[in-house]
């Protein structure tokens, strides 16, 4: 086992893996993700970089949580560009330098601009309107998000202006997948993850 400079939680390669962290890692490494990120995903001693190492060390729920990220991920009826937009707003929130830049290369694929990723670095994206009827989705994302973070709190015309645009169906993918982030966001930090 390895361990980075700054990291908390020593590197577990593939033969340091007991049963269930190896189901954990193959789930991983041979999913859905994989085919999207590869190259990002493991290390050259084929440990697995970013919050994946952590989880290992807790199969049963990183199996769990590898799942709903894969759920708030590819199974959402978010636009990837919507998507995009929280998770970087919440990268950017929690100063969390991997989901940032994974998340920017996403963002890219996704149709993001230079001058956007920009902007949610520097947690920011719309200039609201004086006029919340004005809100599309993505700034409706975008301000739901930043809300959630800040205040965990949603004031009712926010509310009342996302229901008929996202529905309540996209308003729930959007709280687990903003919580997903947060989460994750959350362990990186406590094991120094970057």
């Amino acid at each position: 086992m390895s361990r980075s400079i700054n990291e908390r939680l020593p590197r577990l390669r593939p033969a340091d893996l007991d049963e269930a962290q190896a189901a954990l890692y193959r789930s991983i490494t041979e999913g859905q993700r994989t085919k999207r990120s590869a190259s990002r995903l493991l290390a050259e001693d084929g440990s697995l970089n970013g919050p994946f190492n952590a989880m290992l060390f807790a199969p049963e729920i990183g199996s769990r949580l590898e799942q709903l990220g894969l759920s708030v991920r590819y199974g959402s009826r978010l636009t990837p560009r919507c998507t995009e937009i929280a998770i970087l707003t919440v990268a950017a929130r929690t100063q969390c330098q991997y989901e940032q830049q994974a998340h920017e290369r996403a963002g890219r694929k996704a149709g993001l601009t230079e001058n956007e990723l920009s902007l949610l670095r520097q947690g920011e994206l719309v200039d609201l309107p004086g006029d919340a009827q004005d809100l599309d989705i993505e700034s409706l994302t975008w301000l739901l998000t930043t809300r959630l973070l800040a205040h965990q709190d949603i004031e009712d015309w926010i509310y009342e202006r996302a229901v008929p645009i996202m529905g309540h169906d996209g308003l729930v993918e959007l709280a687990a997948l903003v919580g997903y982030y947060w989460s994750i966001a959350g362990m990186m930090r406590l094991f120094r993850i970057r």
